[in-house]
């Protein structure tokens, strides 16, 4: 299990989110959770980011988590890098 305040235990199940599959739902509950407990660190509101985007979601909530994610730790180049694909891809 993870423990419920550990960013490390979160940030391990990025490669694991595509293949989810169902239980993404279940992910999405805990990063919720973790982004509460835990606002300072970019790794929840980053990987919410991700699983909402692997299942479909384009909308302005995505961006807002990666920009949540680059205030939280500026230096973290992964939400950067995704927020830019993101509105790249919705031509902005």
């Amino acid at each position: 299990t993870i423990a419920p305040d550990e960013d490390m235990g979160y940030a391990s199940l990025e490669t694991l989110l595509a293949d989810a599959g169902p239980r993404r739902a279940e992910i999405v509950k805990r990063l919720r959770v973790f982004r509460t407990r835990k606002p300072e660190s970019p790794i929840g509101h980053y990987l919410l980011a991700r699983c909402l985007l692997l299942d479909g979601d384009r909308s302005p909530t995505v961006a807002a988590l990666f920009q949540q994610a680059i205030k939280a730790d500026a230096g973290f180049w992964p939400a950067a890098f995704e927020l830019a694909e993101l509105l790249e891809a919705q031509g902005r």
